[in-house]
């Protein structure tokens, strides 16, 4: 094999191994219907939320997730694990969105510590009232 195939070869692996621990993001959606009754939407939720109304009747939420220093197996673990998964509670005269009561500790590689940004942005029916619960929330 010539001095130049081998080097090429050589720069493909090394290249792919840089590749294997980068950022990674990814961004999913869940709907959910609230009862036409209810006019009080509560969210409490563990990350930075943005909470927008739209002309739907339904509750969307758009959760943005990018880990850093990590490979796409570690997001997809977290992800079907049900770390970012939103979930509802109905009662008599609310409705709320909370993230699954889990232990969240920091995520860590082989290489050290994963930055992690999550965004949630959920969009509520204009005819209701929102009221976040949690320190971080962003209203448009």
């Amino acid at each position: 094999m010539s001095t130049s195939k081998i080097l090429i070869v050589l720069f493909i692996i090394a290249f792919q191994s840089i590749n294997l621990f980068s950022q990674i993001a990814t961004t999913f959606h869940q709907s959910f219907t609230v009862n036409e009754d209810i006019p009080l939407i509560v969210i409490d939720l563990d990350y930075p939320v943005q909470v927008e109304e739209w002309a739907g009747n339904t509750i969307l939420v758009e959760t943005n997730v990018r880990l850093s220093n990590t490979s796409k197996q570690i997001l997809d673990y977290y992800i079907k694990d049900g770390r970012y998964k939103v979930e509802q509670k109905d009662y008599s005269a609310a409705v709320e969105f909370g993230h699954k009561k889990m232990t969240r500790k920091a995520i860590y590689t082989q290489n050290g510590p994963c930055k992690e940004d999550v965004l949630v942005k959920i969009y509520t029916p204009s005819n209701k009232t929102v009221n976040v619960t949690n320190s971080t929330a962003m209203t448009k």
